[in-house]
């Protein structure tokens, strides 16, 4: 039986390019952690920004996690912040909730 799990593909443009690029990479079993807070800074970073999204764009598989859970994790996971982009993206989060909480979504989102 292989280790490999999943082989994750990444399709990407650099903003100043004009062909994409694929990136892969197979992930290993072993890569594994048992609980999501022995998973690296950076990891936890990406999965705040990548649940706001899902959040943003009203999926319906975030289940109830919410604004706030983002703002935790983010907050958890911001470490060395030397220009402060994380914490960029926390005020927009802080800005979404906020505004989430006085404005519906509208119909064609809340139904995704």
């Amino acid at each position: 039986m292989s280790d490999e799990f999943a082989h994750l593909r990444l399709r990407y443009k650099a903003p100043d390019g004009n062909d994409s690029k694929l990136i892969e990479w197979p992930l290993q079993r072993a890569q594994i952690k048992g609980d999501f807070a022995q998973a690296s800074e950076r990891m936890r970073f990406a999965a705040a920004v990548a649940g706001f999204g899902q959040l943003l764009k009203g999926c319906k598989f975030t289940g109830n996690f919410g604004y706030g859970d983002v703002a935790k994790l983010a907050q958890g996971a911001r470490g060395d912040d030397r220009f402060g982009y994380r914490g960029e993206f926390l005020s927009l989060v802080n800005l979404a909730q906020s505004l989430g909480e006085s404005v519906p979504l509208p119909k064609h989102l809340s139904q995704q």
